[in-house]
């Protein structure tokens, strides 16, 4: 995994939640999914 180096923008972050409302996304349940370019790589979780 890499970061992205840059923020993310309005599209990307709204494809991500798109994309979790989808029936593509059907079988992930109870996950904690985080839509930030790669920011959180090697910290702590929440």
């Amino acid at each position: 995994m890499k970061r992205r180096e840059r923020l993310g923008g309005q599209a990307e972050i709204a494809a991500g939640n798109t994309f979790l409302l989808s029936e593509d996304a059907a079988f992930i349940t109870g996950q904690t999914s985080f839509v930030d370019g790669g920011a959180s790589i090697g910290k702590a979780s929440i």
